[in-house]
């Protein structure tokens, strides 16, 4: 796939998302008060743990044999149940010496008060998260999370699930205020190259 066709594609599927926050504010996500502090400090006792089993991407070991590169995050809303959702843009390349899906080579998690957050169903995405790339291959890949909370920051980590010290490919938190200035910056670098009123193709 060139680099063309992922921009289209990512421009695409932007585009039949129902993104919010250009009106101002995400929508009032419920129960977001009813977090208990006796689960925050549990995960985060539970993160700590899991953090002394990885190694971080340009530390001690950066030997993956793939690689993901972050277009953005951004917010908009689950197409079915409208729920409002947290959207990470990347490509995965696969580098290894055999077929592999981003799905089956990435562990890709995110946190918000507390929670980790449970996916969410992105129309169009689904194919190339699941299906197998031939090495040297790159593939677009959108994910998408349920936020549970309106205001609360919400963590990334993307990991190499088949590394042997389960490498971190990215990590990064982002602030509501910074997913809605992604979110307008996003379209306004796709303004005019999809046509919205066609189907995309890849």
């Amino acid at each position: 796939m060139t680099k063309q066709n992922i921009s289209k594609f990512f421009g695409s599927l932007l585009m039949v998302l129902v993104l919010v926050g250009l009106a101002g504010c995400l929508p009032t996500v419920p129960g977001e008060k009813e977090v208990e502090q006796e689960e925050k400090d549990s995960t985060k006792d539970d993160k700590a743990a899991k953090d002394d089993d990885v190694i971080v991407a340009g530390t001690v070991d950066t030997s993956s044999d793939y690689s993901f590169e972050v277009i953005g995050a951004c917010v908009g809303m689950e197409e079915y149940s409208d729920e409002p959702v947290v959207i990470l843009l990347g490509e995965f390349t696969n580098n290894s010496d055999e077929a592999i899906s981003s799905s089956w080579a990435l562990d890709c998690v995110a946190y918000q008060s507390g929670h980790e957050l449970r996916d969410a169903y992105l129309r169009g995405a689904g194919a190339y998260t699941y299906d197998n790339i031939e090495p040297g291959v790159t593939t677009p890949v959108l994910i998408g999370w349920k936020l549970v909370s309106a205001t609360d920051s919400i963590e990334i980590t993307v990991i190499d699930r088949k590394h042997y010290a389960k490498e971190v490919l990215f990590q990064e938190k982002y602030t509501v205020e910074q997913l809605l200035a992604n979110t307008k910056k996003l379209l306004d670098g796709f303004d005019g190259v999809v046509d919205e009123g066609k189907d995309f193709v890849v």
